[in-house]
């Protein structure tokens, strides 16, 4: 019985290293290209004062992404592709809009394509980091102004552009585990360094204040090759 175990132990250990060697020879290709999807958490983030709160405007958002990595061998690996955002932000503080009679809740719906650079690190184990910018499009937005907090419904109209910035440059760090030759869970967050909204040019309640993205996201990825 006891041999049975040592033997058990042996097998399990051998079938492991093989695993991580499989995963590593994977890692280590010059070229990989996949897919991932994801869930976000994004953040307008203002400045202290005024009638904005620093993150007065927040909500979820999801992901979806096309990742290509290319090994070197003296260089640190590029990590780029394509990435398709879509991101929900409400201000559930209220306000009271000059074109209305009443306080109003505001929701913003932005569509946004990025573009990321990022050095990709591949440790010996596992884990990957990955640090660089991100260059985000947007390609469409929509707000709307709410009776009711977190209801969806209210005046809708497509947002005309007023305001936003159509390319934001975005630092962006991220970390995450190899899941076998295929998979890999990981975790990102996105700062803009652009003024991404200008909001007094949609409310002159907000009195010339500039915001920035705030991003933390979660996505599971598949690779085909």
């Amino acid at each position: 019985m006891h041999s049975l175990s040592i033997k058990f132990k042996l097998v399990f250990i051998v079938a492991a290293m093989t695993a991580f060697c499989h995963a590593s020879d994977a890692s280590s290709r010059f070229f990989r290209l996949g897919s991932s999807i994801g869930l976000s958490y994004d953040f307008l983030v203002g400045k202290e004062g005024n009638l904005m709160n620093p993150m007065d405007f927040n909500g979820p958002g999801f992901l979806l992404a096309i990742n290509t990595i290319f090994n070197f061998r003296d260089i640190p690996a590029i990590r780029t592709g394509l990435t398709y955002n879509v991101r929900s932000l409400q201000n559930n503080a209220g306000y009271r809009n000059t074109n209305l009679e009443r306080n109003n809740y505001v929701h913003y719906e932005t569509v946004s394509l990025g573009i990321p650079v990022l050095a990709h690190f591949q440790t010996k184990s596992i884990f990957y980091f990955d640090a660089g910018l991100t260059f985000a499009f947007v390609i469409d937005a929509k707000e709307g102004y709410y009776r009711n907090r977190n209801s969806s419904v209210g005046l809708r109209t497509r947002w005309d552009g007023t305001g936003v910035s159509f390319c934001d440059v975005q630092l962006t760090t991220g970390t995450g585990i190899l899941l076998g030759d295929k998979l890999e869970l990981g975790l990102q967050s996105l700062f803009g360094l652009t003024t991404v909204l200008d909001a007094s040019k949609i409310n002159k309640r907000y009195d010339d204040i500039s915001v920035h993205l705030l991003s933390f996201s979660i996505a599971l990825g598949y690779y085909f090759i």
